[in-house]
């Protein structure tokens, strides 16, 4: 077996498939038999159906449950099948009534043979009878199995007619029922296979192994340069090597099957079950789960639960991956970096090979384009990460598990198809953006061992038609798409934002100018606190309990004074916190949004004045500024970037100079609040001031909760029902005539220009050319209010009080 990376993406060619209307997509099962066996029981089947529904699996499309061989007990008199009454006390019609009351389908099992694999009664010469029987069981899928065929095989006209005494009796029952060939690929079942059942198995029996050689399974012979003699412990690499000729039988209505699911079942590694997922999703192999649900971890019901690589497997064009490149129809272009080496392997592609097939030497127009790197496989996005997985199977009440679906906004197919959320875009089921790749340029990857990386490919221009044909109104829509109605709403909404006056402006966007005081006010607290302790520093009380004595002079009137080394101290360590806070502010923003991040400040200065107000020293009282310095460093960072974003452009010079109104308004406070209670020395003198503090998160915290979040986060996460939310609540309600699915649009458009334009840029571009003039105005205008001498203005009270 090979043992070398290979690359992969999407590709299929159109054929004829079976046309009884079912399995339009890959069809997604839980089956019995690789945990079960013959231990199967009325009990197991409705246990796990519950289950499925628990624990999110039939939402995300795990709809057929699926009960394998060693059901029945023998033939009757009258020569039809009976069912095992010990392990079906109420008979199979009570399996399927239960099942399809929980919104899921049944399915059973036999074989083209005169035995089953575990040797009970086949339906070889019984196939009108036992129809019959699955028609009254009212089944809706028949798996169909290839033991003990009688010497039946041998030529594909064979094997052919053996399966499709099955096919037509099916078909005469009149009920739709979904039939999976089980030949293990004898015979070319892939030229006969689509006219006649909706999936046929195309290897021998899987083993939970990723690369495992092993005789038992075929593919390993010079007499068999097709792989077709079938074989059993065929591993994940075999298989995939066995359909590689026939991946261009796949297509609606009818699936190469590649076997049952391994994921979950211990064999394999992580990284070894993900890349099982992936490629059994992108060659289109129905999705068979066969592990035990009752015993399933975190791990595993994140893999097979990921939203975007089963959208891959439901696309409707049904088109399977090859060696080489091409399109699914709503998820673009998709990438596979398969590595099936032994070791970690740099992998790399450009887009001239990507879209060779679309012309060669990069000569494609799809390869002219710079393109947008989205992650399937992205941890906490698109992969459900461990903690809220754990929560799913750990929760009792059916309440718990609809609180951690409806935080996590998990992609509910039930809900909305697979085939509308990707005809609409839906973020969801499309993937985190990690990167750009530039026109003709290269995706380089470190690829683990026995690993896949999933990606999906978008140029710009697809982004800008998914933008018009999503977002923007009714009215604009309607003009010359490719590009020209977006450039138009964006041109008109931009002179609609210059032509507003201050006064227009604050009547049409009055809740957002409100929004923004309230988040500007919070910078309030910064003022106060640094008022307070430079004038602490004369304060009678304060020093009484923080200074040292140094004896009564006219100059020390209570014979304690402030050392300058403390005094710097405690002047700076509220500075030296805020640094901190700015710096990692925008960080926390870009993850968390604003609206959290300055609920979580204010919780955590909230907490920090806890320190400050029992300190028992003045090391603690330096920690506990520094520790409220970090809230005030996000707040006032967070604070103006809000108004910003949430405000037309003629109110944020004005908003954004709230900042510094709300921190003299801080210092007027603390001022008064310090006059009051000048004349008392005792330790309450200088507590209630800082107690004080404790006031204003009190106040803003519930407030804030109530505020919308900013519609350019929530367009950069890909919220964008939220986004058009928040910008509704923006506005007045008599801003009849702000169209917002047009201001949505434009900002969706901005923020993939800026995304596109900043390929390559790194932190150390704000000191290279034109950015580095660029950075020094910035750089001057904040120091100025450094350089002017603020920071000795705090010390006056000590040198001239």
């Amino acid at each position: 077996m090979r043992q070398k990376p290979s690359l992969l993406a999407a590709f299929a060619v159109g054929a004829v498939a079976v046309e009884n209307g079912l399995a339009r997509t890959p069809q997604m099962v839980w089956n019995n038999w690789n945990t079960f066996a013959c231990d199967v029981s009325e009990s197991l089947l409705l246990e796990t159906s519950q289950i499925l529904i628990d624990s999110g699996l039939r939402d995300v499309g795990y709809t057929y449950v699926v009960l394998d061989d060693c059901w029945s007990v023998g033939r009757g008199a009258d020569g039809n099948q009976v069912v095992d009454e010990i392990k079906f006390p109420r008979g199979m019609e009570h399996v399927s009534k239960s099942l399809h009351a929980q919104n899921l389908l049944f399915g059973m099992y036999s074989s083209a043979g005169e035995m089953t694999c575990a040797r009970y009664p086949g339906s070889l010469d019984y196939e009108t009878q036992d129809a019959e029987s699955f028609a009254k069981f009212s089944i809706d899928y028949l798996k169909y199995d290839n033991c003990y065929h009688m010497g039946r095989f041998g030529t594909p006209l064979v094997t052919f007619n053996r399966f499709n005494d099955m096919a037509k009796a099916l078909k005469a029952t009149g009920r739709s029922i979904l039939y999976s060939l089980c030949s293990w690929g004898e015979d070319y079942v892939h030229t006969w296979g689509p006219s006649i059942a909706n999936s046929w198995r195309i290897s021998g029996n899987i083993y939970d192994s990723f690369a495992r050689p092993d005789d038992l399974c075929g593919c390993n012979e010079p007499t068999d340069p097709h792989h077709v003699a079938p074989g059993t412990h065929c591993s994940v690499l075999n298989i995939i090597n066995k359909v590689a000729p026939y991946t261009d039988r796949s297509m609606p209505g009818g699936w190469s099957d590649l076997d049952m699911l391994e994921v979950g079942l211990g064999g394999m590694t992580d990284e070894e079950y993900k890349a099982h997922f992936s490629m059994w999703a992108a060659l289109k192999s129905p999705l068979l789960l066969g592990n035990d649900l009752r015993e399933m971890n975190a791990a595993t019901l994140s893999i097979i639960t990921n939203p975007v690589i089963i959208a891959i497997s439901q696309d409707p064009r049904g088109k399977a991956v090859m060696r080489i490149i091409a399109t699914l129809l709503y998820l673009k272009t998709i990438v596979i970096f398969f590595n099936t080496a032994d070791t970690a392997v740099d992998m790399s592609t450009t887009l001239d090979e990507v879209f060779v097939m679309d012309g060669p030497h990069g000569s494609a127009p799809q390869a002219q384009q710079t393109r947008a790197i989205h992650d399937l496989w992205a941890e906490g996005h698109s992969r459900m990460n461990r903690k809220d997985a754990n929560a799913i199977l750990e929760a009792s009440l059916e309440a718990g598990r609809r609180k951690v679906f409806k935080k996590l906004d998990w992609y509910n197919p039930t809900e909305i198809p697979y085939i509308e959320g990707l005809a609409a875009g839906d973020e969801r089921v499309f993937g985190v953006e990690i990167g750009k790749v530039t026109a003709r340029g290269r995706i380089n990857m470190r690829v683990e061992r026995h690993a896949a990386k999933v990606f999906r490919l978008r140029s710009m221009t697809e982004q800008v038609n998914h933008i018009e044909t999503n977002y923007l109104s009714p009215t604009a829509s309607g003009a010359v798409k490719g590009g020209q109605a977006l450039q138009q709403t964006i041109a008109d909404v931009t002179a609609g934002e210059h032509e507003l006056g201050v006064w227009e402006a604050i009547r049409l966007y009055k809740p957002a100018v409100i929004w923004a005081m309230f988040y500007q006010l919070c910078v309030i607290m910064e003022g106060y606190d640094t008022n307070l302790l430079s004038n602490f520093f004369a304060y009678p009380s304060f020093l009484i309990r923080y200074g040292h004595w140094v004896g009564k002079t006219p100059e020390t009137p209570t014979g304690y004074q402030m050392t300058a080394a403390w005094q710097a101290g405690l002047s700076q360590g509220g500075g030296t916190g805020s640094i901190v806070g700015c710096l990692i502010a925008g960080l926390l923003v870009s993850r968390y949004g604003s609206k959290k991040v300055v609920l979580g400040a204010l919780t955590w200065l909230m907490v920090s004045i806890f320190v400050v107000f029992f300190a028992p020293s003045l090391p603690v009282l330096v920690v506990g500024e520094i520790l409220c310095g970090l809230p005030w460093g996000v707040l006032a960072s967070t604070a103006p970037a809000y108004a910003s974003e949430v405000l037309p452009t003629c109110l944020r010079t004005y908003m954004t100079s709230f900042t510094n109104m709300s921190f003299i308004l801080g210092q007027l406070i603390s001022a008064g609040v310090l006059k009051g209670l000048s004349t008392r020395t005792d330790a309450w003198g200088y507590k209630i001031p800082f107690a004080l503090q404790w006031f204003w998160p009190l106040v803003l915290i519930p407030i804030i909760s109530f505020s919308p979040e900013s519609p350019w986060y929530l367009v950069r996460v890909g919220r964008m029902e939220e986004a058009e939310a928040s910008l509704n609540r923006l506005k007045s309600k008599k801003a009849i005539n702000i169209d917002v699915k047009n201001t949505l649009a434009t900002i969706i458009y901005t923020d993939n220009l800026e995304k596109q334009l900043s390929i390559g840029t790194r932190y150390i571009d704000c000191f290279r050319g034109v950015e580095l003039r660029r950075t020094e105005i910035a750089c001057m205008c904040f120091a100025g209010q450094i350089l002017c001498g603020i920071c000795f203005a705090y010390n006056s009270s000590y040198f001239f009080c």
